[in-house]
């Protein structure tokens, strides 16, 4: 969904655009979310554009995107650095929502 709005976008399709990417965000989508703030930005409506880029990053870290780190890192034998990001040992995730 956040795909199709970021092509409209790019075609110039803003109110479109701006449907896709709040129903996405609506959703629960963090990439809807941060598309949504950049599109506000744009519109002047930096506060709303706050809020949602503050919620798509608490759902990022809390969704796992802190915990791919720590795996990441502990592969790459920064073990201290993996520790302090992942203590569960997960799998990084795949895929993610539609983007």
């Amino acid at each position: 969904m956040s795909q199709l709005g970021v092509l409209l976008e790019r075609r110039g399709e803003l109110v479109e655009a701006e449907r896709l990417f709040r129903r996405a965000a609506d959703l629960g989508d963090p990439t809807g979310m941060s598309q949504l703030g950049v599109l506000l930005v744009g519109q002047g409506e930096m506060e709303e554009a706050v809020r949602l880029f503050r919620q798509a990053f608490d759902l990022y870290v809390s969704g796992g995107g802190m915990a791919d780190l720590g795996v990441l890192l502990g592969r790459r034998g920064k073990r201290e650095e993996g520790d302090a990001e992942d203590e569960d040992g997960a799998e990084p995730r795949r895929g993610g929502g539609d983007g």
